[in-house]
């Protein structure tokens, strides 16, 4: 269950994270908390911080999604965010992609370059979110999973491919979360404008 608020993810200001998100809801009665704390999450002190200014409930809609049970799962710039250079930025962690988002971790880091050359960079990746039976938990990464790439060279092709084809339906340099599920599918999350490629074009007009 997350947010869709009227000011979010604008090319302006992108609001990951700000608004509260609910995963592995079970029950109808978890149901309806987690709706009441998305729908009232625009009033938080981390709102008010980043916006400027507080959100009313009444301008927050929730969606109510099916949950993907992540194997794998991160996030994907179609262009250095930092840059706006034309090469596609991967951060990868096992288990859902919460760990990434909320900066929980030290993900894999993968560069593709245009010419299609990737360099994969092992983050520490110590502790993953995983879906059980009664919700999300946290777990350790064993050793080994977690000193070697989370991801297959041929799923690093998948992920850049589909964040390019983000960019190029949309029309703007692309900020994505995606996740593989035990099947090995490829999601498509969620979709929003890289904010800082355009504060500094701002800057440098």
């Amino acid at each position: 269950m997350r947010s869709s608020a009227t000011e979010e993810d604008s090319a302006a200001k992108a609001f990951a994270g700000i608004f509260e998100t609910r995963l592995g809801i079970w029950s109808a009665n978890d149901l309806v908390n987690a709706f009441a704390e998305v729908k009232s999450s625009g009033s938080a002190v981390r709102v008010k911080n980043y916006h400027g200014e507080v959100i009313q409930s009444e301008h927050i809609a929730v969606l109510v999604q099916r949950m993907v049970n992540a194997t794998r799962a991160g996030v994907a710039f179609s262009r250095d965010p930092n840059t706006g250079a034309p090469k596609v930025i991967i951060e990868s962690n096992y288990g859902l992609g919460k760990s990434v988002v909320d900066g929980e971790v030290t993900p894999d880091s993968i560069e593709c370059l245009s010419d299609g050359t990737c360099n994969t960079f092992i983050g520490r990746k110590s502790t993953q979110i995983t879906l059980t039976d009664i919700g999300i938990c946290v777990q350790d990464t064993p050793m080994a999973d977690s000193q070697r790439s989370s991801l297959t060279n041929e799923e690093i092709r998948k992920i850049a491919s589909l964040t390019q084809k983000v960019e190029q339906a949309f029309g703007f340099a692309a900020d994505i979360e995606w996740a593989f599920d035990a099947d090995g599918v490829l999601w498509l999350l969620q979709a929003r404008p890289i904010t800082t490629i355009t504060i500094i074009e701002e800057k440098e007009n």
